[in-house]
């Protein structure tokens, strides 16, 4: 069972979690990812051509193996750039790739949340391979390797749609209050939608309330939108 490329998808990740940064570790991770990939084009191969329920699970393995791909891309281009002392590289684009990369909620909580804990594991990794020479890279651009709480809001929202509302919760409930303005702005927002779609009106209005107010840690230019959701809770009361 544990050659079995599922099995291996979640044996690469784990060992990223606990893995070096140099690229010996990078180059094992990649040596696995390409055998499970192998193995699920042997199994694509043993199904009818015709497509049907059965090709399912294989393109979606076979799209959380492209994008680890892409993440030990970015780690390896990151550590050869600062060995190498050469000009920084630019990774915004790749990881705003990520974020325009739609979740189709069809795929199913595990689906998701083997996406976005691999991703979380990749930015986590980036942010301690740039902090390695603080003079290479600044502290904002640190940031912009560090998405975590966008794909934790991102989480929640998928598990709200699909109506699995404790679980959106916790994730929630797990996120710092001492977060950026534009983190807290998503995070404060997706806790009153799912507020409202449990009926918990009352909570959702007195967050609405809350950061509506110009004393709150929350861009001033975003505060409209909370004083829309307000009108749409006085709406359904």
């Amino acid at each position: 069972i544990s050659f079995h490329p599922t099995c291996i998808y979640y044996f690469c990740v784990a060992d990223l979690a606990q893995s070096s940064d140099d690229n010996n570790s990078i180059r094992e991770l990649e040596k696995k990812n390409e055998f499970g990939t192998m193995g699920l084009l042997q199994e694509w191969a043993a199904i009818p051509k015709y497509p049907s329920a059965a090709h399912i699970p294989i393109m979606q393995q076979l799209e959380l193996k492209y994008e680890f791909y892409e993440g030990l891309v970015m780690l390896k281009a990151m550590e050869d750039h600062l060995s190498a002392n050469k000009t920084p590289i630019d990774l915004v684009d790749s990881i705003n790739k990520w974020r325009r990369r739609k979740i189709s909620p069809q795929d199913g909580p595990r689906m998701w949340g083997s996406i976005l804990k691999a991703r979380k594991v990749f930015f986590k990794h980036m942010g301690i391979i740039a902090q390695k020479n603080p003079n290479y890279i600044s502290a904002s651009e640190i940031g912009n390797l560090q998405d975590s709480t966008w794909t934790d809001v991102t989480h929640a929202k998928l598990c709200r749609k699909a109506g699995i509302y404790n679980k959106a919760a916790s994730i929630l409930e797990n996120l710092s209050n001492e977060e950026s303005q534009s983190e807290m702005f998503l995070i404060a927002k997706e806790k009153i939608k799912l507020c409202m779609s449990t009926e918990h009106y009352e909570g959702a209005l007195n967050l609405a309330r809350f950061y509506s107010q110009e004393n709150t840690n929350i861009d001033p230019t975003k505060i409209s939108e909370f004083k829309r959701l307000k009108g749409i809770i006085y709406s359904r009361i």
